[in-house]
């Protein structure tokens, strides 16, 4: 299959990882699956990761940095989600 540029695209199953951190700022999970856009075909490795400190703290910072309420930024969620068509 051709892609942009005539450059060749990946098809069949792929590795995707899969990254989160949650709210308690202890640290960052990772996980791979092999897929193919539509099913998980296998599981693969997964890890964790301890926030340092000064991470914790650099993140624990940015709390709060943001406005509360969306039309401080005049922002419509009909603006925001226009074209899209699936689950909100």
């Amino acid at each position: 299959m051709q892609g942009a540029k005539g450059k060749m695209r990946q098809t069949g199953p792929i590795w995707a990882l899969g990254t989160m951190s949650g709210t308690s700022l202890d640290g960052v999970d990772g996980a791979m699956i092999l897929t193919d856009g539509h099913a998980i075909l296998d599981f693969g490795p997964s890890a964790y990761r301890p926030y340092t400190e000064a991470e914790a703290a650099t993140i624990r910072a940015g709390f709060g940095l943001w406005p509360r309420r969306p039309r401080l930024w005049n922002w419509r969620m009909s603006n925001c989600c226009r074209g899209f068509r699936g689950p909100i």
